[in-house]
């Protein structure tokens, strides 16, 4: 099925400034987590998963499909917490 509003994930993604900073950092207490995996695939980012519309706007993730990756941002925080 082809998706038309998907992007190529090399666009999409770019370079977070935020992730470099904090992996630069070379702090114990600064852990950066790439969650681009749960949105795109290995060629594109789609703005649609799982039936969730994944993005509100270009920078900002909507409530149900936040909602759906919560048990998986759980499980990555309590295995660094606990």
């Amino acid at each position: 099925m082809v998706d038309p509003c998907a992007v190529d994930r090399v666009t999409a993604l770019g370079v977070d400034p935020l992730l470099v900073a904090a992996r630069r950092a070379d702090n114990p207490r600064i852990l950066a987590v790439d969650s681009s995996r749960y949105f795109c695939s290995t060629d594109l980012c789609h703005s649609v998963i799982g039936g969730f519309v994944a993005f509100g706007d270009a920078s900002h993730i909507t409530s149900p499909f936040a909602r759906t990756l919560a048990p998986v941002i759980d499980g990555v925080v309590s295995g660094i917490i606990n």
